[in-house]
């Protein structure tokens, strides 16, 4: 968490630092096999996001463990980091 001063010279805090999040696409990196990441599955009118996992050379599955079909992984994410309770860490 990161603290600012006010112009009147009173502490407050403001929103802890964040790994920056963004899509990558598939042609230019892969995920670690069997790691767990949000995905974007198109089939060529509309993409949805699941969470799922490259399964080495047996291609993308749904964390569910069924084989991705009907669609094509285009994109993954890492999952954002879990959010903070207010007074955490005190």
């Amino acid at each position: 968490m990161t603290t600012r001063i006010s112009r009147k010279g009173k502490r407050t805090a403001t929103a802890p630092e964040r790994r920056e999040l963004f899509w990558i696409d598939v042609l230019d990196h892969m995920p670690d096999d069997e790691m767990n990441v949000l995905i974007a599955v198109t089939d060529g009118e509309g993409c949805e996001v699941w969470t799922g996992f490259h399964d080495g050379d047996d291609g993308w599955r749904y964390s569910s463990a069924e084989k991705v079909v009907g669609g094509i992984v285009t994109h993954w994410m890492d999952f954002p980091d879990p959010p903070i309770r207010k007074g955490a860490g005190k």
